[in-house]
């Protein structure tokens, strides 16, 4: 729909959670991987960073990551 309308948008780096047996995202089993996620999400809070200082948005909405609501807060220090 944002392509088709003609918004601009930048396109982020996929992102994994760990999954419990009912499929549902698992917080602490992803927590458990540490380092590997550790360094993912410091690269997306860059890549936010980023995207957000070159976009300016008025309005910036998430449906699974911190690292954008994280941003948000931040540029607003």
């Amino acid at each position: 729909m944002i392509e088709k309308n003609n918004f601009r948008y930048l396109r982020e780096r996929p992102i994994e959670y760990e999954q419990n047996e009912y499929g549902e995202i698992d917080v602490r089993l992803t927590l458990a991987k540490g380092p590997r996620n550790f360094y993912s999400f410091i690269r997306q809070v860059g890549d936010e960073l980023y995207f957000q200082g070159m976009l300016k948005p008025d309005l910036v909405v998430s449906d699974s990551r911190l690292s954008s609501l994280l941003m948000v807060g931040f540029r607003k220090l």
